[in-house]
């Protein structure tokens, strides 16, 4: 980059493959963002998201990550940061709902719901929180 241009802004929005979090992703990208689209199962739906994006003039990525996993968090926060040149805001959109009567559910079912809606909004705002702070700042929405 010459002197006068500046680095677009860059975004992560985890659950972004449909639904809201799509919706968010293609509203940022309408917005000036470059987008990160994670996505946790749905790669095709990841990949029509990130080709959007392109169409719009976004650099977009897709990054195949589970919210709950500190692992594949720190990973996919490293990637966003290498492919698109920083992380400024990030959208903790990712959460899976409990359907059906709570009497009936397993605790597996509870212990998933957990994992990715609670500890997965932790380890995002963690691992993106650090960079931001070294890095002058960013945005976290949940």
């Amino acid at each position: 980059m010459s002197g006068n241009e500046s680095r677009r802004k860059c975004a992560l929005v985890t659950g972004a493959s449909k639904g809201v979090g799509r919706g968010i992703a293609l509203a940022l990208g309408k917005a000036g963002y470059d987008v990160a689209v994670n996505y946790r199962t749905d790669e095709a739906g990841a990949e029509d998201t990130m080709k959007h994006l392109v169409d719009m003039g976004c650099r977009a990525i897709t990054h195949g990550a589970h919210v709950g996993n500190r692992d594949q968090v720190r990973a996919m926060v490293a990637k966003v940061i290498d492919k698109l040149g920083g992380l400024d805001l990030l959208v903790n959109n990712a959460g899976i709902t409990l359907w059906g009567p709570i009497l009936e559910l397993s605790e597996q079912v509870w212990d998933d719901t957990i994992e990715t809606n609670l500890k997965g909004t932790f380890l995002c705002t963690q691992a993106a929180g650090r960079h931001m702070a070294e890095h002058g700042g960013g945005r976290i929405v949940n």
